[in-house]
Parts: structure tokens; C-alpha cells; sequence
């Protein structure tokens, strides 16, 4: 009797495949992934680590916003990685919502505007 395997894969735009191939244990993946795409000095990446990527509301009431993938590099620039499958009409919308969440959340009340660093979106 013959043994017959099929393999199917599941495709990346599945958000756990795609944190699976750029997720805590592929962070070299992550790394080749934006170098390819950004150009930042290449010791940037050195250290870099993923942070949750839910961005919290500031009021009872605000809105949520849930990134596929965010990550901080050696210097404070944080990255967001999302993958849209579909085409999405308010994309830009949500975009400009999510980068306006990376700055502000990286400060609190009394902190002065230079603390902020660089937020990049890879869409």
C-alpha cells in the first residue's frame, strides 16, 4: 500500500501565517524583509523587537486600532507592517489613523515633542 501525502499550504495574507513567517521567531526573516524595502543604515536593525500591536484608545470611548505587525528598531523607530488582501475603501483613513497612534502613544502629558521618533507604515 502506497502512502500519498498532499500538502497544502495556506497562503500568507492569513494573518496567522503571516505572524508566523515574521513573527518573534523569524525576526532574521523580518529583518531581510524590511531592508529590502526601507532604507535605513543596516545596524538599525540591530536589536529590533516586535511590540503589541494593539493600539489602545485614550478614551473610555475611543477608537481601537490593531496593527498586523509593529516593531521598534535599535534607535526608536517604530514600523508597522500591514497586509491588505482585498481592496479596502478607507485605507488611507486607517493608515493615517494608525501612524497618528505610533507618535502620539510614544509621549504622555509633559514630555516634550522631541521624544518622538520616526513611525513608518510598510502597506
Amino acid at each position: 500500500m502506497e502512502l500519498i501525502i498532499k500538502m497544502e499550504f495556506l497562503a500568507p495574507h492569513y494573518d496567522v501565517v503571516f505572524k508566523t513567517i515574521f513573527g518573534k521567531d523569524h525576526i532574521p526573516v523580518l529583518v531581510d524583509f524590511l531592508k529590502s524595502v526601507l532604507d535605513l543604515p543596516d545596524d538599525e536593525y540591530q536589536g529590533i523587537h516586535l511590540e503589541d500591536p494593539h493600539l489602545l484608545p485614550h478614551f473610555p470611548d475611543g477608537k481601537l486600532g490593531i496593527v498586523d505587525l509593529r516593531a521598534k528598531t535599535k534607535s526608536g523607530i517604530i514600523i508597522s507592517v500591514e497586509l491588505q488582501y482585498t481592496s479596502q475603501p478607507a485605507i488611507i483613513k486607517r493608515v493615517v489613523f494608525y501612524n497618528s497612534k505610533l507618535l502620539t502613544d510614544q509621549i504622555v502629558s509633559g514630555e516634550g515633542f522631541g521624544k518622538i521618533n520616526r513611525a513608518i507604515i510598510i502597506l
